[in-house]
């Protein structure tokens, strides 16, 4: 049964190649129950056998939702709940790709050569609300904060260019990094900068990533741990949800089966006589 909706909540989790996949499903099974999870979007989402975690994912949710992840993009995947949403999958966006890797990337990269990242966009709407765009994205571990700022850039850049970008839900793992905290906000900042100027935000502060919680096999990342666990960790912001649609809350679930944790935030998607007669004509 569809559910005419007036706000929708919206999660977005780095699940880590789906590593500890069972222990970070009762996460999700609890957003779904206890706070009417809408959307939930996904980065490294492993591309191995005859399922991807996300649609295990899908199935333990049950049957209200479905998945989309498919092609040369599907380590991003969009699981939303049908009888809330109907979400239509816009474009593929290639990002800005590194020319060579640097020295020590194999220390911390499972490929040996660049690998092409996408952003995945789509519009999401809600029953009896009005609809909105919805971006997923996963940019370069490699390289630095400056390539990821002209990442995001390219994002925003052919969100214009395609009318999308005036209901805009940004959604993602930004990889930003410095080695000083103090200087953590500023390159955050930075990166975001093309997503601010559409009128998307993400307030939040609080760092999401956590090197003591990696379990990735390469070295620098083993050894990453071994270090976090002396209390040397170095947590920095990584994930985002920025929007332009009004928020209604913004939480942030600790889930130490993966790197990161898991951001939401509920935003006011009550549309006007006016929207819900031209989403009828879209319909």
């Amino acid at each position: 049964m569809e559910r005419r909706v007036q706000s929708i909540l919206v999660a977005s989790h780095n699940i880590m190649h789906g590593l500890r996949l069972p222990q970070l499903v009762a996460t999700y099974r609890s957003l779904a129950t206890t706070l009417d999870l809408g959307v939930l979007c996904l980065q490294e989402n492993r591309v191995a056998g005859e399922a991807t975690p996300a649609e295990l994912i899908g199935r333990a949710l049950g049957e209200g939702f479905e998945v989309i992840c498919r092609g040369e993009n599907a380590q991003l995947a969009v699981i939303f709940d049908h009888r809330r949403v109907s979400v239509r999958e816009e474009l593929i966006i290639p990002l800005p790709k590194l020319k060579v890797l640097g020295k020590l990337a194999h220390l911390y990269m499972a490929e040996a050569e660049p690998e092409q990242k996408y952003a995945l966009v789509c519009t999401v709407t809600p029953h009896g609300g009005a609809p909105f765009t919805l971006v997923n994205f996963h940019l370069d571990a490699a390289g630095s904060n400056h390539h990821r700022e002209e990442q995001l850039a390219a994002v925003s850049t052919t969100l214009v260019a395609r009318d999308l970008h005036h209901r805009l839900i940004a959604v993602g793992d930004a990889n930003v990094f410095t080695l000083r905290h103090k200087k953590h906000r500023e390159a955050y900042e930075a990166l975001l900068a093309p997503l601010t100027e559409l009128g998307a935000v993400d307030p939040e502060t609080r760092p999401t990533h956590f090197f003591s919680r990696s379990r990735e096999p390469k070295i620098a990342q083993r050894l990453a741990r071994a270090i976090g666990k002396l209390r040397l960790d170095l947590p920095r912001r990584y994930d985002v949800i920025c929007s332009n649609l009004a928020p209604l809350a913004r939480g942030q679930v600790a889930t130490p089966d993966s790197d990161h944790d898991l951001l939401w935030g509920r935003f006011d998607v009550s549309a006007t006589t006016e929207q819900r007669e031209e989403v009828r004509q879209w319909a």
